[in-house]
């Protein structure tokens, strides 16, 4: 198996404990700060911490992901859940 599954108790915003898909490949995407995502300096993005997030708690937009980095987020996320 590629995942498994825990109870998790969320700290914020949650009541109680809910089910969470943990995968057991922990995939990370370096990205170099460009002229579309505006990056003050090299992020990784934690692929296998994807969450969602309340629209209400974004700040505001500093920049866009280029077609190639979003490319390798989505074969990442892919490799994750094994979409076929």
């Amino acid at each position: 198996t590629q995942a498994d599954i825990f109870w998790v108790s969320f700290p914020t915003g949650q009541v109680g404990h809910k089910p969470v898909v943990a995968p057991r490949s922990y995939c990370k995407i370096l990205i170099e700060p460009d002229f579309s995502n505006k990056l003050p300096q090299p992020s990784v993005a934690l692929v296998f911490q994807l969450t969602s997030i309340d629209q209400r708690n974004l700040g505001v937009r500093i920049g866009s992901v280029s077609d190639i980095t979003l490319a390798a987020l989505t074969s990442t996320l892919d490799e994750i859940v094994e979409v076929q």
